[in-house]
């Protein structure tokens, strides 16, 4: 396997960013791939660049799927629009392209490439030739997430799709229409020009008054079903790139959807598009089945679907302004994690009862499922102390929450979509599909020669679980000996073992290197972030709020500080009213960063643009807003109202950031506790950690700098390779 950076990132208009660096995942080495970026974009000089330019507006040059591509062909001063020829592959194509707004460009659509490289040349006299070489790919897909899952089980006949060509799980696009009634709902827009009697109309963020009628296109893409909603009166022009369609604030929403599962399956659900908060105010919402983690946890496939649904989006209405991240759980991790490893995807995120990853999540959830609740609730332990000891604010987040959900590391553990006859079973299929995330993700944690299944970066060496409830006098010395005594681990099946469970390295390193856990670096650096949740610690949700104090303990660790990153928390009764308004937030913070020409390093100018009422907040249950800095620990109004709590390696000494896979160990110290330990119970905890305990002062074993963004897996073994 050799994941590798691509030296450029697809940016609102193709701008390229180059980032290269060799690296190693599970022992192979990884290597830069040249890239061809796009020329350097002047067209802000007096009169107009200086130069004839070619630019790819839709995507990066060499990731263009799909046969066509928005171009744009900057004309410099002089040049009239009617000397300019532009060929593909020596064919010209001229024809496609029209003058663009600015007057001093020209833009087309072109169409027809062929797999692989093309050559589009623009040919402007006496002022030269531009090139670029655009390197098309298959609309189903693969680009850089590496060779595609299998079994796959196709679902667009739950869509209604008609199949189509174009690869694997293929459907023709079709297009519908939905208006907004005045009772508040969506209901399909009648045919012929005659209007519903309660059809509303709506107004825009840049102030349009238009009829509340809203286009629905559904297709697929890299195996996936995407939607685009935007609104859009039938009896006028659609929206494309050429037109200024009232309807759409040219800004762009893209939804991710919750959960956490392996995948196998084309999914039938999107992250939602027909979302009145954003329709209403003129966006248009784009989505898939691949970007919603509970059918396809692998945010490398979910980041190169919304790459290439956003190219599609492109080329159909128009380039955005700026993209908005937007999604709760499993979306707000796809977030976090997308901006962080593809920067330019999204300019902007809202992650909402978050998580920081997809994969440091489960180190405190499968603690508590696989190991604490059954040790805890087959002993005596009141309420409390099992509280103290697993972090959460109720026991019955543990114990029945996690209980209930299931096992994302556990490979029997399907989606009901994959047949019973491709999963695995130790006994009767061993060659089966493995439903864990691990094996969904094989691509980027590769393989474990010795069993044939993906590398697994979980461990619990030397944790001391409970040891702040033991500190704090919540439990005894031993119920805490016992528990560490008795508390065991898990295999590669997720079977219940009494040793603990050995962490592989391979699958630690590339955890870190290629950004599954999110560090802070990378795009998190300079991306505007809005976390927002409703407060749920106190009702036995998982979606704890200590998750947003984790992801900013690491973007601190990572920048020196999180100053681009807002945390605002609520009671969930006037939680709607605060989404309205952090998207308002979020668009004014990324209207003025989009207008920021300056050569100001990009920290400084995401913070120059922050407007100065986006302050970290809370809202009382009586819509009162408290503005203050959120803190874990700390004082104040909020923390009064909505305390954050913590998690079983958090409340075994760990660090906020919980982000450790294996901890690095030191020598057992008795005089060590807040409390004390007779000699005989001294030495029965040297006995039950005789490697030591874990130091959690110091990195993780195996923790490695991320190695770049835009990391390609693609040159990954295929399915059955090994």
């Amino acid at each position: 396997m050799r994941p590798r950076p691509l030296l450029h990132r697809p940016l609102r208009a193709g701008v390229a960013l180059a980032t290269a660096t060799a690296f190693a995942v599970a022992g192979i080495v990884a290597v830069p791939v040249a890239s061809a970026a796009p020329p350097g974009d002047d067209r802000g000089t007096a009169g107009g660049p200086s130069r004839l330019q070619v630019t790819t507006l839709s995507t990066a040059p060499d990731m263009v799927s799909g046969g066509d591509v928005l171009v744009r062909v900057d004309l410099p001063r002089r040049l009239p629009a009617a000397d300019v020829t532009v060929r593909l592959n020596g064919d010209d194509v001229t024809e496609v392209f029209r003058p663009a707004a600015d007057g001093r460009s020209l833009l087309g659509l072109v169409t027809g490439l062929a797999d692989g490289e093309n050559a589009l040349v623009a040919e402007g006299g006496r002022a030269g030739t531009a090139d670029v070489t655009v390197v098309n790919h298959a609309v189903g897909g693969p680009i850089f997430s590496g060779p595609q899952q299998m079994p796959f089980a196709c679902t667009t006949h739950e869509w209604g799709l008609v199949p189509a060509d174009g690869g694997p799980c293929s459907a023709a696009t079709e297009v519908a229409y939905q208006y907004r009634t005045d009772y508040g709902a969506f209901q399909p827009l009648p045919p012929g020009d005659t209007r519903p009697d309660d059809l509303v109309e709506t107004t825009t963020s840049t102030g349009e008054r238009v009829p509340y009628i809203v286009r629905v296109e559904t297709g697929t893409i890299n195996r996936a079903v995407y939607e685009l909603a935007v609104l859009d009166d039938p009896a006028t022009a659609g929206p494309d790139p050429w037109t200024d369609e009232p309807g759409w604030n040219e800004r762009l929403v893209y939804t991710y959807g919750g959960g956490c599962r392996s995948g196998y399956h084309q999914g039938t659900a999107t992250g939602g598009v027909m979302q009145d908060l954003h329709l209403s105010q003129g966006y248009a919402v784009a989505s898939s089945t691949l970007n919603v983690n509970n059918t396809n946890c692998n945010d490398v496939v979910s980041a190169e679907t919304t790459m290439m649904v956003k190219e599609h989006v492109i080329e159909q209405i128009g380039v955005p302004l700026h993209t908005i991240g937007w999604g709760a759980s499993g979306g707000a991790m796809q977030q976090y994690e997308i901006a962080q490893n593809y920067p330019g995807l999204l300019d902007g995120i809202t992650p909402t009862m978050s998580f920081p990853d997809a994969t440091t999540y489960f180190i405190g959830a499968d603690d508590c499922r696989v190991l604490l609740r059954p040790y805890l609730n087959a002993h005596d332990f009141t309420d409390e102390q099992k509280e103290a000891i697993s972090g959460y604010a109720e026991w019955e987040t543990c114990d029945v929450q996690h209980a209930g959900r299931p096992g994302r590391l556990d490979p029997e553990d399907c989606d009901p979509a994959i047949p019973e006859a491709w999963r695995y079973d130790a006994e009767s299929n061993p060659d089966g599909a493995r439903c864990s995330i691990y094996d969904g993700m094989r691509n980027i944690f590769g393989v474990d020669p010795a069993t044939g299944f993906a590398r697994r970066p979980h461990d619990n060496v030397g944790v001391q679980y409970g040891l702040e409830a033991l500190d704090d006098g919540v439990i005894t010395t031993e119920q805490f000996l016992a528990l560490n005594e008795g508390i065991g681990g898990y295999d590669i099946d997720m079977n219940w073992t009494p040793e603990r469970v050995e962490g592989d390295i391979a699958a630690i390193e590339a955890a870190y290197s290629t950004g599954r856990t999110t560090t802070g670096a990378g795009g998190l650096a300079t991306v505007p972030i809005i976390d927002a949740r409703p407060y749920l610690d106190l009702e036995a949700n998982f979606h704890d709020s200590v998750r947003s104090f984790s992801m900013r303990d690491r973007l601190v660790k990572a920048n020196g500080h999180a100053d681009n990153q807002v945390i605002l928390r609520a009671h969930a009764s006037v939680y709607d009213d605060v989404e309205r308004e952090f998207l308002a937030q979020m668009d004014a913070w990324l209207t003025a960063l989009g207008e920021d020409r300056s050569s100001a390093p990009a920290a400084v100018k995401v913070l120059r643009a922050k407007p100065d009422d986006l302050v970290d907040a809370c809202w009382t249950e009586d819509g009162t807003k408290i503005e203050e800095p959120a803190t874990y620990s700390g004082e104040g109004r909020c923390n009064e109202l909505f305390p954050p709590h913590s998690g079983p390696r958090i409340a075994a000494g760990g660090p906020l950031s919980d982000d450790v896979w294996k901890c690095q160990l030191m020598p057992v110290d008795p005089a060590g506790y807040e409390v004390p330990f007779t000699a005989a119970e001294a030495e029965r905890l040297r006995a039950i950690f005789p490697d030591g305990v874990c130091d959690w002062s110091q990195p993780s074993v195996g923790f490695q700098p991320l190695a770049g963004t835009w990391l390609s897996f693609a040159d990954a073994p295929q399915p059955g390779e090994g």
